[in-house]
């Protein structure tokens, strides 16, 4: 367990190590479906971890009502240092509210039953960005084993957690399968062409990304979402099929006649499964295009 926390920025030498990891896994996966890698030295290790509701959920045959915030997901970098044992993480979230607890628990894939190992101690009512330090006599064995640890997430709300993610993968040896982009761009859904009439204001409806590069258990789709030929301005609320109702948010907002775009990574249910639903006062085309997903 921790001995010593420190709040603070990210020194500059992990900041790199990010950029690094992001850096690598893009040009990996310029090429096609590529798994995104752990990066630094043998003593020096950063690890890219996307948490979700979905995941909560998903691990748990009868989950308590208080588990699983399905419209929430977060990013986490964590960089382990072997010859300290010190263990950094930086945490951004969309939609999860204030937390109080974030944790690295023992636990693989299927088993969620471990311990907590590292006590993040993110203080009440916490919210974006939360960066952090501790000291942890864990810290070798979670860099030398990844896929036996997981990040988790818990607010007042959702106490038995809110949203977690595997911290690796058992499925790969160089690190950690999250992140996956596809050859080439793949259309899902086009209201010009073969998916029916524009977005009516205060509409909803439901796209299937399953046929369309998006796998059985994946937990989020990579998904641009295109305006065009809009009637009047406004703006899309991109989301889980399994949310209900759609949250208070913005995915893409637009003018009247003007094309507007954006990069979304959106939880997705079961079966594949996203809601777009429009906060237009006009009607509006929308294009989704996948780019990739989240395993």
């Amino acid at each position: 367990m921790a001995v010593r926390v420190k709040h603070l920025a990210l020194p500059v030498s992990i900041i790199a190590g990010v950029g690094a990891a992001l850096i690598t896994s893009a040009v990996a996966q310029s090429g096609g479906e590529r798994s995104a890698q752990a990066t630094g030295s043998d003593t020096l290790v950063t690890f890219s971890t996307f948490l979700t509701g979905q995941d909560e959920l998903r691990v748990l045959p009868n989950p308590p009502s208080a588990a699983g915030k399905v419209d929430a997901f977060g990013e986490a970098f964590v960089t382990i240092d072997k010859s300290n044992n010190e263990i950094c993480v930086n945490f951004t979230d969309t939609n999860l509210g204030p937390y109080n607890l974030f944790h690295i628990h023992a636990g693989n894939d299927t088993t969620r039953s471990g311990p907590v190992v590292v006590d993040f101690e993110p203080g009440a009512g916490r919210v974006n960005p939360f960066h952090t330090c501790v000291t942890d006599t864990d810290a070798v064995a979670i860099a030398n084993n990844p896929s036996g640890f997981y990040l988790n997430a818990h607010t007042t709300t959702f106490l038995a957690g809110a949203i977690s993610g595997q911290l690796g993968n058992a499925t790969t040896t160089d690190g950690i399968k999250e992140t996956n982009l596809l050859a080439a761009p793949v259309r899902a859904y086009d209201t010009r062409f073969n998916n029916g009439t524009k977005f009516a204001p205060n509409t909803t409806r439901t796209i299937d990304l399953s046929t369309f590069g998006v796998p059985a258990g994946a937990r989020a789709a990579i998904v641009t979402v295109t305006v065009t030929r809009a009637d009047a301005a406004g703006f899309l609320t991109v989301y889980s099929n399994a949310v209900t109702p759609a949250p208070n948010t913005s995915n893409v907002n637009f003018g009247a006649a003007v094309d507007a775009a954006n990069n979304i990574t959106v939880a997705v249910d079961s079966t594949g499964k996203i809601k777009i639903t429009s906060g237009a006062t006009g009607n509006e085309d929308v294009i989704v295009d996948v780019v990739g997903y989240v395993s």
